[in-house]
């Protein structure tokens, strides 16, 4: 059994592709049936995952063209940003880097940057206050569907603990696949800050645009990502080495079957393509 992922491709788009979740598989395997190649082409997980070492990238709107040169520092919700070093102040828009475990100036941790976040994908009005190097002050807000680019990076998303490492990378995970991330297709780009040190870590990056909010978590228990890969089975080494997964899968605190059920679905409806090899 040997396939491409085109092949699966060219079967999601028609609906005729085979998915299992990684719990159906597990209890399959439990079950001592087995499992054959020509059964399966994907294999979906769901867990959860900390919100620390995620931020948001924002190009926030702030005053009208050409009022004033360059951001010395900026605030949304409170919550201190930090203005990039394009020159896009001219055009009345900040360039905003913020991180999720950012605390608020006033309210300290009590309200961070992973509140603020949930509270810009539920489209609520974010209240921004900018100092300019001229020494001004301006104040603006907006939703997140005014702004033209809102990206979750996530430079150091943990996976379960049980999941292997490959010469210090995540088993079955490679640059360039998609998956789901808090209900948003998002691309992985390499390994987490801190992937082989403490465990297996992914960076992502998402558009925010269609996040869900209550995928992210409860802020006020520190937050977490809803994350859902998809693996393509592409022989019968891939197929063994997937079992495997779902196997070591089992011991995870942090899985979520209903991430791995809704990624399921949208290969199902044709709405997640795997991207190729």
């Amino acid at each position: 059994m040997d396939r491409a992922i085109e092949a699966i491709n060219v079967d999601i788009a028609s609906g005729r592709a085979r998915v299992m979740t990684a719990d159906a598989m597990r209890r399959q395997l439990a079950s001592g049936r087995g499992l054959q190649g020509d059964a399966v082409q994907v294999v979906t997980f769901g867990m959860r995952a900390s919100l620390t070492g995620s931020a948001a990238m924002l190009l926030v709107p702030v005053a009208e063209r050409g009022v004033f040169t360059r951001a010395e520092a900026i605030w949304l919700n409170d919550v201190p940003g930090h203005p990039g070093p394009a020159p896009n102040e001219r055009l009345g828009v900040v360039d905003t880097l913020v991180f999720a475990q950012q605390p608020s100036r006033s309210r300290g941790r009590d309200y961070h940057g992973g509140h603020l976040i949930r509270e810009i994908l539920e489209g609520r009005r974010i209240a921004v206050e900018c100092h300019s190097v001229e020494g001004d002050t301006y104040t603006s807000a907006f939703g997140l569907s005014e702004l033209q680019f809102a990206r979750l990076y996530c430079y150091d998303l943990p996976l379960a603990v049980s999941w292997p490492l490959t010469r210090e990378w995540p088993a079955g995970l490679r640059p360039g696949q998609k998956m789901l991330l808090d209900g948003a297709c998002a691309v992985i780009i390499g390994g987490g800050a801190r992937c082989g040190r403490s465990g297996p870590s992914l960076s992502v990056a998402g558009e925010m645009f269609e996040m869900d909010p209550a995928a992210l978590g409860d802020p006020d228990q520190g937050g977490t990502h809803q994350v859902a890969l998809a693996l393509p089975v592409l022989h019968e080494a891939g197929l063994a080495q997937i079992a495997a997964l779902c196997t070591a899968d089992a011991a995870a605190t942090d899985q979520d079957p209903a991430a791995a059920e809704m990624l399921k679905d949208r290969i199902l409806q044709g709405r997640f393509m795997l991207a190729r090899a």
